[in-house]
């Protein structure tokens, strides 16, 4: 049997009890079947949880709590209001002593870890591995000349250590289009190895990463509510998890396993490496592509990521059954188009969104059942009336191309599928509550 899932079985008994018996919302949440699960395979016995159901709760039961919190973290807040994520002494000592004794990273690398950290993220749980933690604001561009400075001086510093940087996908775009800007030479850079987290990364971009650093870039899921995450495999294009992470993949329909398919990724923290607040059988709200893979990298169930939850269409047929579009295709179709309102590493003016389409799902019944697809271009629709409805086909055929048995599932129940280009700037850094019409071009 896989390390993994042996390293799993083991906690997943202790997990469940400790949140049980810790916490009086999941003593009666889990109820009696907590005591029942001595197995990964017996979590499905177990209710699920959500943010909205855990946020007011465990932050109540940790203001009458004897242990006082050590790190607080917060979510990014993309989809969602923003949610504190406690640290507790015991679990932090743990982690620490476990990286530092049983389980070291690196092994015996002699490399240097550039750590881009989010200021909005709150407090890192400190491990002792050779890393040199940069606190980085890029909302505030003012300082990006001083940002960069620093960046450049710790790799120029680095001498011939070898260096991996990680960070948020955003950041490591931005830092990379900085360093072009200020004529950064990347062909003798010590910068062996990307690690970027926290947004959907495409094949693209991975690419265009791996291009102009000549450095390996290597997506990774992670999130502030778990403790590890999932890791790029290059070798069968898929996420392997850590051991330190449960993860199900059930129908939003169904709650049912699903075990070949698209469905909602559910995480469940293992003791102890979470403790203060447990996270069992918790949605994430991350569209998930599940399938079976056989490859080095550990015999288990692999996940393609396709996007959040809440960023996506949906139809509930009403039956158990439904149709998801996940934003991972049509931001795949978008930015391999010229038209698309998108920038790359080059193009200092798209540094808010750089290199990402903008674009919107959503579904209307009035007066015929709907997909909307709305997606800025960068020209004035009106004034390019032949290239918009070409354009628009394309998209389409593509749709149809890349994404057959949705387009299928949404035809049979009447649905259709309508294409707005709008004009630069209609949806802007977020989604406005409302676009002029005016600015909009349809083809369905």
């Amino acid at each position: 049997m896989d390390h993994k899932v042996l390293f799993r079985n083991e906690l997943i008994g202790p997990t469940i009890r400790h949140a049980a018996g810790k916490s009086a919302f999941y003593g009666r949440h889990l109820g009696k079947k907590a005591f029942s699960v001595n197995d990964v395979a017996d979590l499905s016995i177990l209710p699920t949880t959500n943010k909205s159901m855990l946020r007011e709760l465990l932050l109540s039961e940790l203001l009458t709590s004897d242990e006082p919190p050590l790190l607080v973290q917060h979510t990014s807040g993309t989809t969602d209001r923003p949610f504190n994520v406690y640290r507790g002494k015991a679990e932090v000592d743990f982690i620490q002593a476990f990286f530092e004794g049983t389980f070291d990273p690196l092994g015996d690398a002699d490399i240097g870890i550039l750590a881009l950290q989010p200021l909005y993220h709150g407090e890192a749980i400190p491990i002792n591995v050779q890393a040199e933690y940069l606190n980085i604001n890029v909302d505030d561009m003012s300082k990006s000349g001083d940002i960069i400075k620093d960046v450049s001086e710790k790799i120029l510093n680095a001498g011939n250590k070898p260096i991996i940087i990680t960070g948020i996908f955003q950041h490591i775009k931005i830092l990379t289009c900085e360093l072009i800007k200020n004529g950064y030479n990347f062909s003798s850079s010590p910068v062996v190895g990307l690690f970027v987290t926290g947004q959907y990364v495409s094949e693209h971009w991975r690419s265009e990463l791996t291009s102009v650093w000549n450095a390996k870039t290597t997506p990774r899921f992670s999130l502030t509510e778990g403790f590890g995450g999932a890791i790029y495999c290059e070798r069968c294009r898929a996420y392997h998890f850590d051991q330190f992470m449960v993860a199900e993949v059930l129908s939003p329909f169904t709650l049912e396993p699903v075990t070949d398919g698209v469905g909602l990724l559910h995480i469940t923290s293992l003791y102890p490496f979470v403790q203060l607040m447990p996270f069992i059988r918790y949605r994430t709200n991350d569209i998930v592509k599940v399938r079976e893979t056989e490859c080095t990298s550990g015999h288990e169930a692999s996940v393609v990521f396709l996007g959040r939850w809440d960023h996506a269409a949906v139809v509930d047929f009403g039956n158990g059954g439904g149709v998801v579009v996940p934003p991972s295709i049509i931001h795949d179709i978008l930015e391999k188009d010229a038209l698309a309102n998108t920038g790359g590493l080059s193009d200092r003016a798209s540094l808010n969104g750089a290199g990402s389409p903008c674009f919107r799902l959503r579904m209307s019944e009035i007066p015929a059942q709907v997909l909307n697809i709305d997606i800025e271009i960068r020209v004035l629709p009106w004034m390019y009336p032949d290239s918009c409805q070409a354009f628009s086909e394309k998209i389409l055929a593509e749709l149809s191309l890349q994404a057959p048995h949705i387009m299928h599932s949404l035809q049979s129940y009447g649905f259709d599928v309508r294409i707005n280009l709008l004009s630069p700037g209609s949806l802007g850094p977020t989604e406005p509550g409302s676009i002029p019409e005016d600015s909009m071009y349809e083809k369905s």
